[in-house]
């Protein structure tokens, strides 16, 4: 919880959790019902996707999730980088995800960056790793980037995927991505990476 919770009793600590739970939960209710194939979880104050099982029971159907409290798409019509942010009881800061997100076997763009750095990037989310990718194999879009992540190993298993973004992590071995033909865009600024030779033979890039 924030800060200002720090102080208070365990009781009303985990008080601050389920009022957070309760508003992801009735936005998940929602998109059942309308049977919704993009469901935005930003700002709900969410940290462990375990705490939610909510999300990965009867919830085929969602080709979009979008976890991020902000993030930033590239429109090629308009030629510029569009902001989305996401208002709400307060924002995420999530640390893990587990593995019943493979239930959602339709999703086909994830966006579960952490928030862009501060000067001292206390806004950085806390995911180190992607391995859960692997399973959601008709991913076409990803966003982790601002997170701590170190290796992208599993991804070579997306051969949907066109979009990567995984700016401001730790990584040092981008080899995983090699012969993801579909790949347009890569995102890799402020990583670990020493090699990109790799790349010149990825004839999709753009």
């Amino acid at each position: 919880p924030p800060e200002k919770y720090e102080r208070l009793q365990e009781y009303e600590k985990w008080r601050w959790f389920e009022e957070s739970l309760d508003r992801a939960r009735e936005k998940i209710k929602k998109a059942k019902e309308n049977h919704s194939k993009i469901l935005n979880l930003g700002g709900c104050g969410l940290t462990d996707l375990e705490l939610l099982p909510e999300l990965f029971q009867d919830t085929e159907f969602i080709e979009e999730l979008i976890l991020s409290n902000q993030y930033a798409k590239y429109s090629s019509d308009e030629n510029v980088w569009i902001q989305e942010k996401t208002e709400g009881f307060y924002p995420n800061n999530i640390c893990h995800i587990p593995e019943a997100i493979t239930k959602l076997k339709n999703l086909k763009v994830l966006i579960t960056g952490g928030d862009w750095r501060d000067n001292n990037n206390t806004r950085q989310w806390r995911i180190k790793d992607a391995g859960f990718l692997s399973k959601l194999t008709s991913l076409k879009i990803v966003n982790i980037s601002n997170n701590m992540i170190e290796s992208l190993l599993g991804l070579n298993k997306l051969k949907q995927l066109e979009s990567l973004h995984a700016n401001n992590n730790l990584i040092e071995q981008i080899s995983p991505l090699k012969g993801l033909k579909l790949l347009r865009e890569i995102y890799l600024s402020n990583n670990e990476i020493e090699d990109l030779s790799f790349l010149k033979d990825v004839k999709s890039l753009e």
